[in-house]
């Protein structure tokens, strides 16, 4: 969304990117405790917001 204000947007972005971390966080949490193979494309996911 648009909302022609820099600060806004600058604002949504770095909410979004905290909710994409900290959601990425939860799932190395759930990998690291579940320790299933079948979780590669997965972490592959996990990988690109911490980038």
């Amino acid at each position: 969304m648009y909302y022609g204000h820099r600060g806004t947007i600058k604002y949504i972005g770095k909410r979004v990117i905290a909710k994409v971390s900290d959601f990425g966080e939860k799932i190395h949490e759930f990998i690291d405790t579940s320790n299933n193979k079948n979780v590669s494309i997965m972490s592959i996911l996990v990988k690109l917001p911490l980038l």
